[in-house]
């Protein structure tokens, strides 16, 4: 539940422009050193987005792809995500 304690809430036209205008900037000053410490885990099977394309615009070489799909299960999580994490790559 959100803070608030609201369990629902209306996707409305207002709602919407307010993303898109969020989503026009958000990638915005990101400095050398941020997308430096940018790592994106992208499994080579995902079966519900693509966004590789996207990242790379914003964080140039900074994307991993490891075998899988959209929602790793932990064998996939300990063998290919860790070892990323934990490298600090």
């Amino acid at each position: 539940p959100r803070s608030d304690g609201a369990l629902t809430f209306t996707v409305t036209e207002t709602l919407c422009d307010e993303y898109a205008r969020l989503e026009a900037s958000e990638f915005d000053g990101l400095s050398p050193d941020e997308i430096a410490l940018t790592t994106g885990m992208l499994a080579d099977r995902d079966e519900m987005v693509n966004c590789k394309d996207e990242f790379e615009r914003f964080y140039p070489g900074r994307t991993r792809s490891y075998p899988g799909t959209h929602l790793p299960n932990y064998p996939e999580i300990k063998k290919y995500i860790l070892p990323v994490i934990e490298c600090g790559l």
